[in-house]
């Protein structure tokens, strides 16, 4: 599979006229979540379901770079035979907002999944950072050109070079912005990971409930 997915990589046409990095974290592990309520199928965090992840991102975008944050985790997927995977682990898991042991950390293992893959994207002088979550399937051709145009319609408009999916899908009454899909223009890349990198004041804040604050 990693072979026949590689080759339509290869086949791909490289006359877009802008370059982008595509950014995502990792956590899987043989033990079941116990902490916390499940939303959605366990899945999600399984090497499987990585493969429908990497085939969707392979089918439906073309990045220059697809970096992966790794949180430690016991298990790994297995990698296509791909370039522009990029495979970073940090040395702990750092948890999520809902684990107990979050506290003990500046940040939890996602915000520092989308920090480092977007400091990469910088790095690498893209001219966008696409963060797309290890749960999330993305579909569609020409997608990606859309949500670019819109976000540099935004920009004209005078408005924060980031966007997040829309939260209003989720459950009753919770409107908070989706995290799973963002995109962010190179020129507002530096002010977004500085406005996320210091520890947050008073009680720890989800990244539905962070983001808000940063684009205000």
């Amino acid at each position: 599979m990693a072979n026949s997915e590689n080759r339509i990589s290869m086949q791909k046409p490289t006359d877009i006229p802008y370059t982008y990095v595509i950014g995502t974290g990792w956590w899987c592990s043989p033990r079941p979540i116990t902490w916390k309520p499940i939303q959605g199928d366990d899945c999600i965090r399984s090497r499987e379901f990585h493969r429908l992840w990497y085939y969707a991102i392979d089918k439906y975008t073309c990045p220059e770079k697809i970096c992966i944050v790794d949180s430690a985790s016991p298990i790994r997927p297995e990698m296509a035979d791909d370039p522009r995977l990029e495979w970073m682990s940090l040395n702990h898991n750092f948890h999520t907002y809902h684990s107990p042991y979050h506290e003990a950390f500046d940040h939890s293992g996602w915000v520092k999944s989308a920090l480092l893959s977007a400091y990469y994207a910088l790095m690498c002088e893209a001219d966008y950072f696409i963060y797309v979550e290890q749960d999330c399937l993305v579909r569609g051709d020409g997608w990606v050109d859309a949500v670019v145009n819109q976000l540099d319609e935004h920009v004209a408009a005078g408005h924060p070079g980031w966007m997040f999916g829309d939260g209003r899908n989720g459950c009753p009454g919770n409107h908070d912005i989706q995290q799973s899909l963002f995109v962010i223009k190179q020129s507002h890349l530096w002010p977004f990971i500085q406005r996320l990198t210091p520890r947050p004041k008073g009680p720890s804040l989800m990244a539905e409930q962070q983001f808000p604050l940063l684009s205000s």
